[in-house]
């Protein structure tokens, strides 16, 4: 994998901490909202998908680039983070809780 790859992997996975992190936000606001609407239930299930795509790229990047093994987990840790609370959220409103 070339050095610009591993950039434009880097800034795949900031953008998409980015939008978990807004997403997060959004949707910790609309807990006391009884009701989801559609829109952002396609937008986060949209953003989870990206969320898999970019763990899967990081593992490859700890395999064959081992300078970047510190970068990948810091930021793979910090999308977890926000994936498991985006999971939480998503599931209350799903079950109208």
């Amino acid at each position: 994998m070339a050095t610009e790859d591993i950039g434009n992997i880097q800034a795949w996975v900031e953008k998409t901490n980015l939008q978990l992190s807004a997403m997060s936000s959004k949707f910790s606001q609309m807990k006391a909202v009884s009701g989801t609407p559609s829109s952002d239930c396609t937008d986060l299930q949209n953003v989870l998908r990206e969320v898999g795509d970019v763990e899967t790229e990081c593992h490859h990047l700890r395999t064959s680039h081992p300078n970047v093994i510190s970068d990948c987990k810091n930021m793979a840790g910090t999308i977890r983070f926000h994936l498991d609370a985006l999971e939480k959220t998503f599931a209350i409103l799903r079950n109208g809780q």
